[in-house]
């Protein structure tokens, strides 16, 4: 192999096994936040995500948040009437609606459908933040990687991709045997 395909080679399996191993303890985060500590939105630096799963931010208008959409949330010091926000309900769910009226630090939010109604109020330390980007369709490709099947997917994409450079360098050196 060539001293260039070997350095790109190396490369590339440095930035998969990086990937693999932010993965894994992302994930095991996750885990022990959600199911150790009972937070179903967990946050690393502030930023956290959220799948839409039910209709209740569809407006029909084409900017509207819909089911299977991923939001990105950030933790702020403080929230605006109008703010799209994702909250723990009294349920232990998360929600994400926005917010229509602020009275210190309890708000009400209600989602953008009109046939919903006004949520229970909540207070500023249930808001775990706003909704800063949505990611169109990328909630069920999101759940599948989170999945076992996913992470199995990735794992396995990783560990194929570790071993084929190998599996290129030995049919490579063949040849160059086979010529001398």
């Amino acid at each position: 192999m060539s001293k260039a395909l070997k350095i790109a080679y190396a490369v590339i399996r440095g930035i998969v096994a990086g990937l693999c191993v932010i993965l894994l303890v992302y994930n095991l985060y996750v885990i022990i936040s959600r199911y150790g500590f009972g937070n179903p939105v967990p946050t690393v630096f502030g930023y956290g995500g959220a799948q839409i799963v039910s209709g209740s931010m569809d407006d029909g208008t084409e900017d509207a948040i819909k089911v299977h959409d991923f939001v990105i949330i950030h933790a702020r010091d403080d929230y605006e009437v109008g703010d799209i926000v994702t909250y723990i309900d009294n349920y232990g769910d998360a929600t994400t609606h926005r917010i229509i009226e602020k009275d210190g630090d309890t708000f009400l939010t209600k989602g953008d459908n009109p046939e919903n109604a006004v949520d229970p109020p909540i207070t500023k330390e249930k808001i775990v933040g706003k909704v800063i980007a949505v990611w169109r369709g990328v909630g069920e490709a999101i759940e599948f990687i989170k999945g076992p099947y996913g992470l199995m997917a990735i794992l396995f994409a990783g560990v194929v991709i570790w071993f084929a450079g190998d599996i290129i360098g030995i049919l490579t050196s063949g040849k160059k045997d086979e010529e001398e």
